[in-house]
């Protein structure tokens, strides 16, 4: 949705502006420009090139809207080289796109001319209407333009065009305007995107078995200071019982039997 009081502030100001409007918003938009701006003292012009599928109908347009405000014997000229059919020249094509300049020179008043299906002129003239466009912008003192159209406008205007210079581009989206420059927060908005979590997989019954089998077995725990020497004193009873050299008996408690052990051990060295 284009903000209106936008293009109305810049119309006001003198500033040119073009706005991309679909076909059945159209109507009411411009209504609504036309009004705000009548009552901030602007006279309007309003010309509707929709339709139109020749340089002649284009230029029979621009006079129609300017006429009431322009005593026909002052265009003279300009009216014979309007042609009746076909193509028009682009010098009497910048000279009707700067026809309001004369309206607001015979009114005293600032003009602003709104464009209603400006694509016409690019697609009855080609590039050199276009060219005749940017010269009366460049030659323009009293008068603003409101381009509207569909679509097609956001390229006529882009960033780099022949027309872009000095005119605000509204309603264009990044996908619409065809210059780098909008296209980049696209991507990277495309590139900020955080991918959805992937779903984990239930377990695996087969391979958990697998890498339990896999594992190496548990290191064994080691052997504190009781067990060394109940290991001693079982290896000295497997000794004496070997021997059959029991002399003292069971006799003693395990303390005794191992201390004996040890001295018999050290005297059999």
């Amino acid at each position: 949705m284009i903000d209106l009081d936008r293009i109305v502030e810049d119309l006001r100001a003198g500033r040119c502006c073009a706005a991309v409007v679909a076909a059945p918003e159209r109507p009411g938009a411009i209504t609504r420009i036309d009004r705000a701006l009548r009552s901030l003292g602007r006279d309007v012009l309003h010309i509707d090139l929709a339709g139109a599928r020749s340089g002649a109908i284009v230029a029979s347009r621009f006079v129609e809207a300017c006429l009431p405000y322009l005593d026909i014997s002052e265009l003279g000229d300009l009216l014979e080289a309007v042609p009746t059919q076909g193509r028009v020249d682009i010098e009497v094509l910048a000279a009707l796109v700067l026809l309001p300049e004369s309206v607001a020179a015979r009114t005293g008043r600032r003009v602003v001319m709104i464009i209603d299906g400006v694509e016409a002129i690019e697609l009855t003239t080609g590039i050199a209407g276009l060219e005749a466009m940017r010269g009366a912008l460049a030659a323009r003192e009293r008068v603003s333009y409101c381009f509207v159209g569909g679509p097609r406008v956001s390229r006529l205007f882009a960033s780099g065009s022949a027309l872009a210079e000095g005119v605000h581009l509204y309603g264009a989206g990044p996908a619409l305007s065809g210059s780098a420059g909008s296209r980049e927060p696209a991507r990277q908005a495309r590139a900020n995107v955080i991918p959805p979590a992937r779903p984990i997989p239930a377990p695996d019954p087969f391979a958990a078995a697998l890498l339990g089998w896999a594992e190496p077995p548990p290191a064994p725990e080691p052997a504190g200071v009781a067990d060394g020497w109940r290991s001693l004193l079982a290896e000295e009873q497997a000794v004496r019982r070997f021997l059959g050299d029991d002399p003292e008996g069971d006799d003693g408690d395990e303390e005794t039997r191992l201390r004996r052990w040890l001295r018999r051990r050290r005297r059999d060295r």
